[in-house]
């Protein structure tokens, strides 16, 4: 039996998977009959990531869905209740309700559709299916990589040429990585437009439509593995840095948490005061790739860093309805989005050119490490489903295990060497 609830903006917004793994999980409204919020596997309480309103019905004999809209924070209840009205009412006439409703959606005409019309629909798309950082990398290289060169063109019109040029002239700046990472997005695009054509808009482009990012006849630049990090008098100078350099407290905290926990910054952003336990000294964080809890020990100095964060927030007319530890100054109600700028500033005071926030996580992995931390604890503290992933991702992590081993063996083979050159020497 399902269990109905009236869907309204709050309700949403408060629901979260129930059910572990990929098993299909949905909250179905009582008053429209097989519509319902559908949560994915990142769904969350307190945020729109993760949860779409779908309508289910059957048509000839057959089962079919429509996604009519992702969550967000400009979602409107109103429409999206009347449009499932309407896909009610045409299954009530013996109608499909797919054919129906793209024939009554406002379409322009096949010329009209442009570069910059797809990029709108592949970021609609991508909204609700995939990590918030991820999305904030595609606007950033389309809005400055793709959109200004040829945003404007008609779909029908782009040719390899023009796409070889938007790489080409990237590379020609040096940046290397770049270059490649827009390569693939371009084809990730131009690909998404056939599949759109087939679920959602058969004139976005023609049947017989050919990819003109299917072969660049472009050579991508290698790529190393970086394997930067700090020891751990490196990541104490940065520490103490923070205070100095960084003049958002809330970034200055989440940059001090990350030195003392090695955290992705994607999960601590989403750290709320119910997540953490003060008398029991602990809090919990919530895997991003996997949704599962991952509970830390709450130190003295975490502790104190957090209890800040919360009377400063506290103490603000603007952020005390704010769920989060980490506010935005900037977003009602939400966490830290970006800290680049901020980031660069630090880094640079530091003299630590090229480093990542990342790299953070590494260097404390390194670090607990060199003071004989198992690595399956290591593996747990990294949020690592297992030390394998973690023997994986940090190899150097069994090369430095096996330095003092290296280091005994080649001062040995040195001393033989000399001794027996003396013997031939006499």
């Amino acid at each position: 039996m399902r269990k109905k609830v009236l869907l309204t903006e709050q309700v949403c917004l408060d629901a979260h998977r129930t059910k572990p793994g990929d098993t299909f999980e949905a909250i179905w409204d009582s008053k429209i009959d097989n519509f319902g919020l559908r949560l994915n596997t990142s769904a969350a309480a307190g945020e729109y990531h993760g949860k779409s309103f779908v309508f289910y019905y059957w048509h000839q004999r057959k089962k079919k869905s429509l996604t009519i809209a992702k969550f967000n924070s400009k979602t409107d209840m109103s429409d999206i209740r009347t449009t499932a009205g309407n896909l009610r009412g045409w299954v009530l006439g013996g109608l499909d309700p797919a054919y129906e409703w793209r024939k009554d959606q406002e379409q322009p005409e096949r010329e009209d559709y442009t570069v910059d019309y797809l990029i709108d629909k592949f970021l609609e798309y991508n909204e609700g299916n995939c990590r918030e950082s991820t999305l904030d990398q595609y606007k950033r290289r389309l809005y400055r990589n793709i959109s200004p060169h040829i945003g404007k063109l008609l779909l029908l019109d782009v040719t390899p040429a023009h796409l070889r040029e938007i790489i080409l002239n990237i590379s020609k700046r040096g940046a290397k990585i770049e270059a490649n990472r827009t390569h693939t997005l371009i084809q990730m695009i131009f690909k998404f437009a056939k599949r759109y054509r087939n679920k959602y808009n058969r004139r976005l482009v023609p049947a017989d439509y050919i990819n003109p990012a299917a072969d660049l006849d472009i050579k991508r630049h290698k790529e190393i593995a970086r394997q930067e990090r700090l020891d751990i008098d490196q990541l104490i100078r940065l520490y103490q840095s923070v205070d100095a350099v960084i003049d958002d407290p809330f970034v200055a905290g989440l940059i001090k948490m990350s030195c003392l926990y090695g955290n992705r910054g994607g999960e601590l952003k989403r750290l709320r005061d119910k997540d953490i336990d003060f008398n029991g000294k602990r809090f919990t964080l919530y895997n991003r790739k996997g949704d599962t809890p991952l509970e830390h020990p709450l130190s003295e100095t975490a502790a104190a860093i957090l209890r800040n964060l919360i009377q400063i927030r506290n103490i603000d007319p603007k952020l005390k309805s704010n769920p989060y530890i980490f506010c935005s100054l900037k977003h009602k109600d939400q966490h830290i989005k970006r800290i680049d700028r901020r980031w660069a500033k630090l880094i640079q005071h530091c003299g630590f050119e090229g480093l990542t926030p990342h790299d953070i996580r590494t260097s404390v992995a390194s670090i607990m490490n060199e003071q004989g931390i198992d690595l399956a604890q290591i593996s747990d503290q990294m949020g690592h489903s297992s030390s394998k992933i973690t023997e994986e991702r940090y190899a150097f992590l069994r090369s430095e295990k096996r330095r003092p081993f290296i280091e005994s063996h080649a001062a040995k083979l040195s001393s033989l060497i000399e001794d027996n050159a003396k013997e031939n020497t006499a």
